[in-house]
């Protein structure tokens, strides 16, 4: 099994989760890169897959929450085909890009009391998604999945709270990164709302105007929240994210009367930055890439680029064309060895045979060739029968109302019967007749004609068949 692999490259920082299989946990990389160029990033990129010792890999994109685009949406519809193309056809009128130069995706969350869908659809430029993809792609790492950091965020929150969730509820998270805040708004099904509130956050935690505007943006999403789903306050709300937002804890229980829970920020027993002597920073969230490198939970919304899926087809196809080669030189080979086996214990009978043939010729003499000339005989005496044995069948299958008057049997066995019947339906039970018999085969009319004689109608035909004999 080989190792899982998560990246994200924001505009500040370059993240990277390694699970290995059996290991408790994933190895971390982050690195500073405002104002590298891409191709040093790719570079970053190359150097941490050689420390890693991971020859070749496939990575699972990570898309910042802040530099996507996400709207819940309330469609006339529960088909999956007509939501898609409503999607699709209305998708140019919710952001201000042209259809061409986005990518989104979407997913079902349920149906509302008035039987609409609810859609969340998230949209990112391509450009956005294309830059990553190119320096993974110049690094040797291709690009498996593109998927919207916030599931990454719910799902590592889900995996590692140490209550178990009520079903029924709602609860809050906010997943804090160096730049923004990622509100979430989830039951233990789905993420039903998402919104990116921009916010920077120190080592040493966040200063108080920073805190402050974090927590009238989160009672401003929650007002919106409640507008556009259910007028519902969350159970609980979690804090997770980078290792400094532990401190917001205390701030957000005195602004909100519900219980507010931290979940750790993702730490592993070994990282790479042991190994280059740096640590990761504390102000920058890991939880996305951490879950996107330990599980690939399908309840997600994904980014298709197109050369992603062109070079998925492509491997799909390359895996099928060698299997089915393989499977074809196998077959061929026990073809090969059955039939070459065959004819070799052939061969061998066939030179005992000949050898026997030979003591034999010796010790009869003339009398196996007498015996040759009778085979011959019999031969000629059966093919001379063989026209007769047709004709006494022949004669058994008439019916009183069908009257032959030619016959003619080749030498190949080619029999044409030409004849009349008294109706066209008697024509056809005696073609049936002969083909159930089992001494003609292929037996079919080459014409039918239907004529007058004396106000009686007959019919004229002609068969053509094969003796069996």
């Amino acid at each position: 099994m080989k190792p899982q692999i998560a990246i994200e490259i924001s505009q500040n920082y370059l993240k990277m989760a390694v699970m290995r299989p059996n290991a408790p946990s994933p190895e971390f990389m982050t690195e500073a890169i405002s104002g590298l160029s891409d191709r040093e990033i790719s570079d970053l990129v190359s150097q941490a897959m050689r420390r890693m010792k991971l020859k070749s890999a496939e990575a699972r994109l990570s898309i910042p929450r802040n530099m996507a685009t996400v709207k819940n949406l309330h469609l006339p519809s529960k088909d999956p085909k007509e939501i898609e193309q409503m999607i699709s056809l209305h998708i140019g009128r919710l952001v201000p890009f042209k259809k061409e130069e986005i990518l989104f995706g979407h997913q079902f969350l349920g149906v509302d009391n008035s039987g609409y869908a609810d859609e969340m659809l998230a949209i990112v430029r391509q450009d956005i998604a294309r830059r990553p993809h190119r320096i993974l792609e110049s690094a040797g790492v291709s690009v498996d999945k593109i998927i919207l950091s916030s599931y990454g965020a719910w799902q590592w929150t889900l995996a590692n709270c140490k209550e178990p969730l009520d079903k029924n509820e709602l609860y809050l998270l906010l997943d804090v990164d160096w730049s923004f805040a990622d509100l979430i708004i989830f039951n233990t099904r789905n993420l039903l709302f998402t919104r990116s509130i921009a916010t920077e956050i120190g080592e040493d935690g966040m200063r108080y105007t920073e805190s402050a505007k974090l927590i009238n943006e989160v009672k401003q999403s929650l007002i919106i929240f409640y507008n556009e789903a259910l007028n519902k306050r969350p159970a609980s709300i979690f804090i997770s994210g980078s290792e400094a937002a532990g401190a917001l804890k205390g701030k957000i229980e005195g602004e909100f009367d519900i219980p507010v829970k931290y979940a750790p920020a993702p730490t592993s027993n070994r990282t790479l930055e042991e190994t280059v002597k740096r640590r990761i920073p504390k102000n920058v969230s890991l939880s996305a890439v951490s879950e996107f490198a330990r599980a690939d939970n399908p309840n997600r919304i994904l980014f298709g680029l197109p050369e992603i899926e062109i070079r998925k087809n492509l491997k799909v196809k390359t895996r099928e064309l060698v299997i089915l080669g393989t499977l074809f030189i196998c077959l061929l080979a026990l073809v090969l060895g059955f039939f070459l086996g065959r004819f070799y214990i052939k061969q061998s009978y066939f030179k005992d045979l000949k050898h026997q043939n030979e003591l034999v010729r010796e010790s009869v003499g003339e009398i196996l060739e007498k015996a040759k000339s009778i085979e011959y005989a019999k031969e000629i005496l059966s093919s001379r029968k063989a026209p007769l044995a047709s004709l006494l069948a022949l004669q058994k299958l008439i019916t009183p109302k069908i009257a032959i008057s030619y016959i003619t049997v080749e030498e190949d066995g080619k029999i044409t019967i030409r004849g009349q019947g008294a109706q066209l339906s008697d024509v056809f039970e005696f073609v049936a007749a002969l083909e159930k018999s089992d001494y003609f085969k292929g037996a079919a009319t080459k014409y039918t004609r239907t004529k007058k004689i004396r106000d009686k109608e007959i019919t004229d035909f002609e068969i053509g068949m094969s003796s069996a004999i």
